[in-house]
């Protein structure tokens, strides 16, 4: 049997070499412990650090935009495609037809008013300025782009301006562009628009007309259109919406 003093020098020397990782561990191990002991604890008790910490975070939707993802096409099979073609054909087949029936049907009725005199000539002379059917285009005198809603009528300062149509008087004012505006609702139901005028009209508001009356004359000049020399600007309007005048009159 081994005597215990014997031992202790090699006891003392082997903890003097190897003792402070031993100790260095068991400290480790216990620190260990200890924090997943807390650990526990806090998810038991609902400690709210702990759940923002486990919480995921998210865009803020206001900063962002919904695309809604393109849906790709199928290609359709051959006679797939063929039937659609032969279906696309007869429509376009069936609405040209149509649209030229339309166009022959509405061309004679137009014929057929200037034809029968429904409406007069305002007065007699040269278009110099056609109606521009909603396209912009470049006014000599103002210098701008615009719709040109009426026709320009060549003639000479003084000349008479008359009625068109049987109708009555809505309106007679003066304008800074336009000179001397009188507008006349027509029995037909649409509203003729005479600018241009010179202050010496022959009518007032509520005043009814017989087509071929005279409603004044033209002015000198007019501030809106005075580089194309003297003439009358008549617009003409139907169901609210301006149309060519030189189409509705009598030839």
């Amino acid at each position: 049997m081994q005597n215990p003093r014997y031992n202790q020098p090699r006891l003392k020397k082997w903890l003097r070499g190897k003792g402070f990782y031993v100790a260095l561990a068991v400290c480790l191990l216990g620190a260990g412990l200890a924090s997943w002991a807390l650990i526990q604890n806090a998810v038991q008790s609902g400690d709210p650090q702990s759940q923002i910490n486990q919480e995921v975070p998210s865009w803020d939707s206001s900063d962002t935009e919904v695309v809604e993802k393109p849906v790709t096409s199928q290609p359709k099979s051959s006679s797939a495609a063929s039937n659609s073609q032969s279906t696309s054909s007869s429509q376009g087949q069936g609405s040209s037809s149509s649209s030229a029936s339309a166009g022959q049907q509405s061309e004679p009725a137009l014929q057929q008013t200037a034809s029968n005199g429904v409406f007069v000539s305002p007065i007699s002379g040269e278009t110099i300025n056609p109606f521009s059917d909603g396209k912009v285009i470049k006014d000599q005198t103002l210098g701008d782009w615009r719709t040109h809603n009426g026709i320009d009528i060549k003639a000479e300062a003084g000349a008479q301006v008359k009625a068109c149509q049987n109708g009555k008087v809505t309106s007679v004012r003066d304008d800074d562009i336009w000179g001397t505006v009188v507008e006349i609702q027509f029995e037909g139901g649409a509203t003729g628009i005479y600018k241009s005028l010179s202050q010496k009209v022959t009518v007032k508001e509520g005043q009814t007309l017989k087509s071929g009356d005279v409603i004044g004359t033209v002015a000198q000049s007019i501030p809106g259109e005075s580089k194309l020399g003297t003439h009358l600007h008549f617009e003409l309007k139907k169901d609210g919406a301006y149309v060519d005048p030189a189409a509705y009159f009598s030839k």
